[in-house]
């Protein structure tokens, strides 16, 4: 892909496409200032001018759209998609982050707050670059100056990144469940970014579904569904998944891979 694009813009289809645009822009206008330079000229003709140039006009910024938005594309191809792993402490964000980079990058231990700073790896998947961050987990009780340090940097990661891979605790979202009258995820997600993470600026608190829920790409991993049966969501934003007995890993790539082609 990175090739592709580079030879499309050596070939000059850029130049050709803005060069394009402008004379299009140039002969609508020229119409547009036609219905004022005659006099007695036909109703019928002069609403299909307008007609006419409005379409043009239409078609132009429809056009624009999609090459900003490929233009932003490009960039992400050429400089990698910024993806970070977030959640609470022990929720298996480093396994997950292992298992990513095919190879012990980060130290995994059952204690939380075992990774106090955000580490980083270059990797491909599905042919996308993707920077992968492993971050420090968050929470703000019982913490010292080292660890709370290592949250206000996921922070700023969070803010930084194009895809989010939010890790949930299967065993958590149980007890949640069995404590809350007519609950689901969504209400659940909801109460973890915002009482839990605290990083309410990342979801839209009106969305009725997850679909519309996150300001930016975000695929939802609930975590260690060995140790515990949870409902299982149908929906390409949830992947229920065990990195211990590799359950749900190939359809949580499946879905990763969705989420980069969309971006």
């Amino acid at each position: 892909m990175q090739r592709k694009q580079a030879l499309i813009q050596s070939q000059g289809l850029l130049s050709r496409t803005y060069i394009k645009w402008k004379d299009q822009v140039t002969d609508a206008l020229m119409n547009f200032e036609s219905l004022f330079n005659f006099e007695n000229i036909d109703d019928s003709n002069n609403e299909e001018t307008q007609k006419n140039i409005s379409n043009i006009i239409k078609q132009i910024h429809t056009e624009i759209t999609n090459h900003l938005n490929d233009g932003k594309r490009g960039q992400l191809l050429r400089s990698g998609v910024k993806t970070a792993i977030i959640g609470e402490p022990n929720v298996g964000k480093s396994s997950l982050y292992n298992f990513l980079c095919k190879k012990k990058a980060a130290i995994v231990t059952p204690y939380p707050g075992t990774t106090r700073d955000t580490l980083e790896y270059y990797i491909d998947l599905f042919g996308y670059p993707v920077i992968l961050y492993d971050t420090c987990g968050i929470r703000y009780r019982d913490v010292n100056l080292i660890e709370a340090a290592g949250v206000q940097i996921t922070l700023d990661t969070i803010k930084s990144s194009e895809l989010l891979l939010l890790v949930i605790d299967a065993e958590k979202y149980h007890v949640w469940l069995n404590n809350t009258e007519k609950g689901n995820l969504l209400c659940y997600v909801k109460d973890y970014i915002i009482n839990e993470l605290q990083v309410p600026d990342i979801i839209n608190r009106g969305a009725t579904n997850l679909l519309y829920l996150f300001k930016k790409r975000c695929l939802i991993v609930i975590n260690k569904i060995d140790k515990i049966q949870i409902p299982m969501e149908d929906d390409e934003d949830v992947s229920c998944i065990s990195v211990t007995t590799n359950a749900g890993l190939e359809e949580f790539l499946n879905n990763i891979n969705k989420k980069l082609k969309d971006m």
